[in-house]
């Protein structure tokens, strides 16, 4: 969406920032990185959730536990999941019954898109960052700045998926 309005309305956008980004077409989209770390845990503590019925009993706490589930994977340093999910929001966009569905109406809803053509007309000032714990491809940020004339990669090396939050200190200097 962002690369789509910077390229039709160039004088509405003065730079972009975008974190671990989507592939830039379907036919460069890369299967998501799997990390070494056992997270098994965490999947089982929800399996075992659902079994004795917490999904419906418990919401909040089913909640709680599939964003552990969802977010392991993506986080750079662990001890910081629980605050992580702690500050969700309980909003119903982000609840577990549509966070899934939503993503993937999204991608089906692009069908074979290819977004290389509306980068190369971006002309604003681009950040690329990337998380190198993320289990989002690096590739894919490398293709956004090789598309995007003036763009810039760079390399978060404490983080995963969320840069913002477990690199505060890059964000507020």
């Amino acid at each position: 969406m962002t690369a789509m309005y910077a390229s039709s309305y160039p004088n509405n956008v003065k730079s972009i920032v975008l974190m671990s980004p989507m592939s830039i077409s379907k036919k460069s989209n890369a299967k998501l990185v799997t990390k070494s770390t056992d997270l098994s845990s965490y999947k089982n503590e929800l399996n075992d959730f659902i079994a004795k019925g917490g999904r419906e009993s418990n919401p909040a706490e089913f909640s709680r536990l599939f964003w552990k589930n969802m977010l392991a994977p993506s986080i750079h340093d662990l001890n910081k999941l629980n605050s992580f999910v702690e500050r969700i929001p309980n909003i119903d966009n982000e609840s577990p019954r549509n966070v899934r569905s939503n993503v993937g109406t999204i991608f089906k809803k692009l069908g074979d898109w290819d977004f290389t053509d509306i980068a190369s007309k971006i002309q604003c000032r681009t950040l690329i960052i990337f998380g190198t714990s993320d289990t989002i491809p690096v590739e894919n940020s490398l293709e956004w700045t090789s598309s995007i004339p003036k763009s810039r990669y760079l390399e978060f090396t404490e983080s995963g998926h969320l840069l913002f939050a477990e690199e505060t200190s890059k964000w507020t200097s």
